[in-house]
C-alpha cells in the first residue's frame, strides 16, 4: 500500500509543478512576445528554478514516508506478532485434547511409565489406587 501511497503523491506533484511550468511558460510569451520569432530569449532560469524549488518542497512527505514506513512498520509488525503469538497460546489450549495432557517434550519411556500408572490406578480394587514402581 505504500507504494502507491507514493506514487500518487509523486504523481500528483508532477501535476502541480508541469501546471506551474505551464503558467510560467504563458506569462513569459504574454511578456515578451519576440520569443515566438527567436528576436528574444526566453527566462530559462525561472523554469528550472520553477522545477527545482517545486522537486525540493513537495517531495518531503514522500522521502518522509520512505524513510518513516520501516520504523512505523517494524512497531505495528512488532505490535501484531506478539498478539499472533498470545492468541496461538490461547488456541493452543483451548483445542488440547484431554486424552493426554503430557508436553511433547517428554521422551517416549517417560510417556510409557505414565500410562501403566494411570492403567494400574484405574484397575485397582475397591477404590484403592496402586502405585507400584518396577
Amino acid at each position: 500500500m505504500l507504494i502507491f501511497l507514493f506514487n500518487a503523491w509523486a504523481c500528483a506533484t508532477i501535476g502541480r509543478t508541469a501546471q506551474e511550468i505551464v503558467n510560467e511558460v504563458r506569462r513569459q510569451f504574454i511578456e515578451r512576445p519576440g520569443i515566438m520569432d527567436y528576436k528574444e530569449k526566453p527566462n530559462y532560469g525561472r523554469c528550472v528554478s520553477i522545477i527545482v524549488s517545486a522537486s525540493l518542497r513537495v517531495m518531503i512527505n514522500p522521502g518522509a514516508l520512505a524513510i518513516k514506513s520501516p520504523t512505523i512498520g517494524g512497531d505495528w509488525g512488532n505490535i501484531l506478532w506478539t498478539s499472533e503469538e498470545q492468541n496461538s497460546d490461547i488456541s493452543m489450549n483451548s483445542t488440547k485434547t484431554n486424552t493426554e495432557d503430557i508436553p511433547d517434550s517428554q521422551p517416549p519411556k517417560i510417556l510409557i511409565e505414565e500410562k501403566k500408572l494411570k492403567k494400574l490406578k484405574h484397575s485397582s480394587r475397591n477404590g484403592k489406587e496402586k502405585t507400584t514402581h518396577d
